[in-house]
């Protein structure tokens, strides 16, 4: 009985581990895409200022025709 405490004792440190391990895996994950998608909203708003800049410019030389 006592061996059956002892590989019970195991058993739920492994399972603790195991769900702590499955926890680091999904924040790690989630971090990774937050990042991704924050660079991609990077791309995306340099993109409209590359091209807010070129409309802004494009205006001001017809306007002085």
């Amino acid at each position: 009985e006592k061996e059956d405490a002892k590989n019970d004792k195991i058993a739920l440190t492994l399972a603790k581990h195991a769900e702590v391990d499955a926890r680091f895996a999904t924040a790690k994950t989630r971090a990774s895409k937050q990042v991704e998608t924050a660079r991609e909203v990077e791309v995306g708003v340099d993109a409209l200022r590359t091209e807010a800049n070129r409309t802004t410019d494009t205006p001001a030389s017809s306007s002085a025709q």
